[in-house]
């Protein structure tokens, strides 16, 4: 536990292994939020929204198999740009989400005191 900021950081593209098999997915944030350029497979049910999010943002790819996650691996390795501006939009779009955990406690905080 506690690991992975350290290897999205140190990564050149993250692919979250858990989307090839219909598993559920697993968290793509922290791979967004170190600036990794993420590539999923088709199974991130567990994640939809972050998911969609980052698909619609740029900062992720979607491949139908895992094949293809590698196949779209390979492309940005050797795309130094496009993983620059993956990487850039992943940053952008965890920043524009941060301060959820404040929010909400806020909101129970508000209720609570009625």
């Amino acid at each position: 536990m506690g690991e992975m900021a350290f290897y999205y950081g140190a990564c050149d593209v993250a692919l979250i292994g858990g989307s090839l098999a219909p598993l559920g997915g697993q968290n793509l944030i922290e791979a967004l939020a170190a600036g990794a350029p993420v590539v999923v497979g088709p199974h991130m049910f567990n994640f939809e929204e972050a998911t969609r999010l980052a698909l619609r943002s740029g900062a992720a790819l979607r491949a139908v198999d895992a094949a293809g996650a590698v196949e779209a691996c390979l492309e940005l390795i050797a795309n130094a740009a496009r993983r620059g501006a993956m990487a850039e939009a992943g940053r952008k779009l965890c920043a524009a989400h941060r301060g959820a955990t404040g929010r909400h406690l806020a909101a129970c905080q508000r209720l609570l005191a009625r």
